[in-house]
Parts: C-alpha cells; structure tokens; sequence
C-alpha cells in the first residue's frame, strides 16, 4: 500500500505588492450531469426524459428528474428497465467522453 501522507505544496505566487493572492476553491454538484451534457448538445431534449448509460450500456449512470420520478434507481442494470424506459419515450444515450 502506497503511504499517501506525504504532501507537496502548490508553488506560491506573490503579487508585486508582497500579498499572497486569495485561493479559492469550488466544488459543483451537478444533478445528472451527463444528462445535462446531453440537453447542452441537443437543445431539442430539453424537457425530453433523458438517461446515460455506462460503458458497454450496462448500466444506468445518470438520470433525469422525469426517470427519476418513474422510479428507476441508480445503477440499474439497463436491461431490467429497457421497455420500461422505451413505454415513457425516455431517450437513451451511450456515455460519451469525448
């Protein structure tokens, strides 16, 4: 097992006035992210039942708020809710990373 204790700061950037710049950091929950991603390059699905697969299509990744509502949980093998799915008029996308 790799001892992960060890630390490395990040470089220190000074301002010509001798100040240390303010480090901000975010973090972002998004709600069905690849379902947004989908929507943000086919504006056509919006407010369209949307969800993502994982690799190989095995299971559901991501929902949107109308799958969710149908019931469809989390990492559902896409298999046990495909007619279900194709019933609602639920548009189905492979993951795509690129």
């Amino acid at each position: 097992m790799t001892d992960v204790t060890e630390t490395r700061a990040a470089p220190t950037m000074v301002r010509a006035s001798g100040a240390r710049p303010r480090r901000l950091i975010a973090l972002v929950d998004c709600s069905a992210f690849y379902c947004s991603c989908e929507r943000v390059f086919d504006p056509s699905l919006g407010g369209v039942p949307v969800a993502v697969l994982s690799n190989n299509d095995g299971c559901i990744i991501a929902r949107s708020q109308e799958v969710k509502d149908l019931g469809v949980p989390m990492g559902a093998p896409f298999f046990k809710h495909k007619a279900e799915l194709a019933d609602a008029g639920v548009r189905v996308f492979s993951s795509n990373y690129t």
